[in-house]
């Protein structure tokens, strides 16, 4: 009895495996270079943003800025992804 319901269980897992759990992997796996990209994007945008020779002020704004741009595409891609 045991066995059999053993066996059922990891029949249905196999079948969620196969059906659903590839999308969620394909999902997760999208999502972690999204945001692996958006990290390599906000520095490239900061850099460009600070310009040559930055200002004090300069470096302040490009962090704001490259910090709010980093955290809504963050939160865009977490709730897309979900």
């Amino acid at each position: 009895m045991k066995e059999e319901w053993l066996a059922h269980l990891l029949d249905r897992l196999f079948e969620w495996a196969m059906s659903s759990g590839v999308r969620v992997l394909i999902i997760g796996v999208a999502m972690v270079v999204l945001l692996s990209l958006v990290r390599q994007v906000m520095g490239r945008l900061r850099r460009v943003y600070e310009g040559t020779l930055p200002t004090p002020g300069q470096i302040k704004r490009a962090d704001t800025l490259t910090h709010v741009l980093r955290d809504v595409a963050r939160v865009f891609i977490l709730v897309v992804g979900s």
